[in-house]
């Protein structure tokens, strides 16, 4: 009784120290498939889907998928560079590109998966003096549900 109870013990600690333990994610992670939402825009979402050996990053608001590879130990994403046609009018932008991460964020003692994405949008016709002008990059985080 003595052994088993020393067992269960060990056991016990053993798995205390892994839980503690940042989790990485590879292609075949199951936890980063689902919706993702972010906290400072409700309705803004990210989705992370499986197709057949493809996952990709969904943004509905944008209308656009990135493809997401793994790099040396890291899930990364990149929707390359997009045809979003020409705009004419004064004060329009055209979105060019989305890139960026999948990785665990410790959040209240948990890991939760998280996705960082980087926007680079072209003003390409300013309306007013002091409006933006050329690229500008915004990176917002979005957190699985």
């Amino acid at each position: 009784m003595k052994l088993i109870n020393s067992i269960l013990t060990i056991l016990t600690f053993t798995t205390l120290a892994f839980a503690d333990q940042k989790p990485s994610y590879t292609l075949d992670s199951k936890e980063i498939i689902g919706t993702y939402t972010n906290p400072s825009n409700k309705t803004d979402k990210a989705e992370v889907i499986k197709n057949k050996q493809k996952i990709t990053v969904n943004f509905p608001d944008e209308g656009v998928e990135a493809v997401v590879y793994e790099k040396e130990g890291k899930l990364l994403f990149s929707t390359g560079v997009l045809d979003s046609g020409e705009c004419d009018d004064p004060g329009c932008r055209v979105l060019v590109k989305i890139t960026g991460i999948i990785y665990p964020k410790e959040i209240k003692n948990q890991w939760v998966p998280t996705v960082k994405a980087t926007f680079v949008h072209n003003y390409l016709h300013p309306e007013y003096d002091g409006d933006s002008e050329g690229e500008e990059k915004t990176t917002e985080h979005y957190f699985k549900k």
